[in-house]
């Protein structure tokens, strides 16, 4: 999310019992400049807030405080692979790529890389929007010099944590059938269901090849 004074934010935050990764910290990044901080709640949700100095904020609906969500970041195994997924199958376009290489993270701790294998950790990472009016937008970021564990295999309901992203489009089911056009098989079928808070709903879901569930609804009616 934008925030117009992330340390004021952030600040409020640690108050109710959020902590961070860090303090929040400038950088430049690509064309960004930009200062952000990446706070964890009670239940280990993570916010980035971010206050962006240039290029201005244009697009998402005007804020007070903090801004709607205009961006997910999933960590991929194979930034490839995602790529291969995301425009050729869904037809999302690739807003900007880059590489961070030989320095330490931007911002110094953003990400919570130890410092010593941040000075040479290897990262690539990808920016994309969805093709329609008002788009979704993902970031993907490879990490090509830490592993860890995949836990990929439990995202599956009933399960605790963000299960998947919830986008609206424009006509879920026509979405749907474009997307089996182009080869990807879906996680589950178009149907009409009840959904709070949006009311009736015509939804469907895929999974990304990391195993992300994405789905994509349209209230009915609407």
């Amino acid at each position: 999310v934008y925030s117009r004074d992330v340390s004021t934010t952030y600040r409020k935050l640690q108050a109710l019992g959020w902590t961070a990764l860090g303090e929040p910290v400038d950088y430049r990044e690509s064309y960004f400049h930009v200062r952000q901080v990446v706070a964890s709640g009670p239940n280990g949700f993570m916010l980035a807030i971010i206050q962006r100095y240039s290029p201005p904020v244009t697009d998402v609906p005007p804020f007070d405080g903090m801004s709607v969500i205009f961006n997910s970041t999933q960590m991929v195994a194979s930034l490839d692979r995602a790529l291969e997924f995301y425009p050729r199958l869904l037809g999302w376009s690739v807003n900007n790529r880059f590489d961070i290489t030989s320095q330490a993270e931007p911002g110094a701790d953003v990400l919570g890389l130890p410092l010593p294998q941040a000075n040479t950790a290897v990262r690539r990472l990808a920016m994309l929007r969805s093709p329609w009016q008002d788009p979704a937008a993902i970031e993907l970021i490879e990490n090509q010099s830490m592993h860890g564990r995949d836990f990929s295999a439990d995202c599956i309901a009933p399960n605790v944590g963000i299960l998947c992203l919830r986008m609206p489009v424009a006509d879920a089911r026509a979405y749907a059938a474009e997307i089996r056009s182009r080869g990807a098989s879906l996680y589950t079928k178009p149907q009409r269901l009840p959904v709070a808070p949006y009311g009736t709903l015509d939804m469907f879901s895929v999974r990304s090849p990391e195993g992300a569930i994405l789905e994509f609804f349209t209230r009915v009616g609407a």
